[in-house]
């Protein structure tokens, strides 16, 4: 297609393809800016399921204004019957890319992890569920900026279904336990694939191999990889416990949401940039180098802990850390503690925001619940 002209964009040059489009470079010839095209193989423009997911893919990016996801245009279709979309060029280079030259260092893998959290954050929230996380759908750009690409097989809340009943979709070594045993599936199918992918990040390989699909999907369910530190001793104990939760068996085990995941990532982040060990996630009182902290705050019907800091023996800095304690339901009726756990999401939510703070990640402030 180089040379031709798709509507009022011109195609300059092939970038890259998949099972479900062709990617090309173009010219918006109106706004004189370059854009990227996915255009719907010619082969799936009469498959009414491969038209569907193409158009789910462009709907439920484009309902996501976030920094950390693919930007979307627009989508439309030429007078033969071509889908396409076309989405902002971005200037940088896929995960895949970057482990393709070796595992990539602590500090730089719990970055871009981080990064994929906060746009899963945005999704979820939205009732997105991505449900293909892999190297191959993340982009790093060329300022650093981390962009989850490719929502083709995204489940949407309230959207009809388009994949056959009893069959798994997405990309087998990715796929969490219930998504390979094509179980239902909800936002912390996600949380399962995002920690494949700090993984494979860490260690330089996949946590479960086989030579085809279905032996894949059977260590998937029926086995435990080694943590990454097998195979890197440089990767910190604290990002080992990050991966090992975000991949327990059980969706009840794992991070209950993109946001927690997100906290323990960025304190692992913050310790290693620091050059300290911080506890984050895995559990049990979080103890950091610079000191813990917990103070009490009440109002309404609910209780709530957060935090100051000791100075660090090593270097006589003061590094704050604080935590939000579980708050506690008081209301007669005891039906609030929905109400209870978002308040302390927002709270870490916006604490992590603050520069040179240290968050204790929520799992490891449960332990003070009740």
């Amino acid at each position: 297609m180089t040379g031709e002209t798709i509507s009022h964009y011109r195609i300059i040059e092939k970038l890259g393809e998949g099972g479900m489009g062709v990617v090309y470079r173009a010219e918006d010839t109106r706004l004189g800016r370059e854009v990227a095209i996915k255009v719907l193989p010619q082969h799936l423009c009469g498959d009414d399921e491969a038209r569907r997911r193409f158009i789910q893919e462009a709907r439920a990016a484009s309902a996501l204004d976030h920094p950390n996801i693919c930007t979307i245009h627009e989508i439309d279709e030429t007078g033969d019957g071509n889908i396409f979309m076309v989405m902002t060029l971005y200037d940088g280079r896929i995960v895949r890319e970057l482990i393709a030259e070796g595992p990539l260092e602590a500090a730089r893998a719990a970055d871009i992890a981080a990064g994929v959290a906060r746009g899963l954050e945005r999704a979820h929230a939205r009732g997105i569920v991505h449900r293909d996380i892999k190297p191959a759908n993340i982009m790093v750009t060329r300022d650093g900026q981390v962009k989850i690409m490719d929502f083709g097989v995204a489940k949407l809340a309230n959207a009809a279904a388009i994949t056959v009943m009893g069959s798994s979709i997405g990309t087998a070594a990715y796929m969490s336990p219930e998504q390979a045993g094509c179980a239902p599936v909800d936002h912390r199918t996600d949380i399962w694939s995002l920690g494949v992918l700090l993984y494979e990040m860490l260690a330089g390989k996949r946590p479960f191999e086989g030579d085809y699909d279905q032996a894949v999907i059977y260590a998937i369910i029926n086995t435990e990889p080694a943590p990454p530190s097998t195979f890197r001793k440089s990767v910190p104990a604290d990002l080992d416990r990050v991966v090992v939760k975000a991949m327990a068996k059980s969706p009840a085990g794992r991070y209950q949401s993109a946001g927690e995941m997100r906290a323990a990532l960025e304190a692992c982040a913050s310790s290693i940039a620091a050059g300290k060990s911080c506890g984050a996630g895995g559990g049990g009182t979080e103890t950091c180098a610079s000191g813990t902290a917990a103070t009490r705050a009440a109002g309404g019907d609910t209780q709530a802990g957060a935090g100051g800091a000791r100075p660090d023996g090593a270097d006589r800095r003061r590094l704050p850390s604080i935590a939000v304690l579980p708050f506690r339901d008081m209301s007669p009726q005891q039906d609030q503690e929905y109400f209870c756990e978002g308040i302390a999401e927002e709270l870490l939510n916006a604490l992590v925001q603050i520069e040179g703070l240290r968050v204790a990640a929520r799992t490891s402030s449960e332990q003070f619940k009740g």
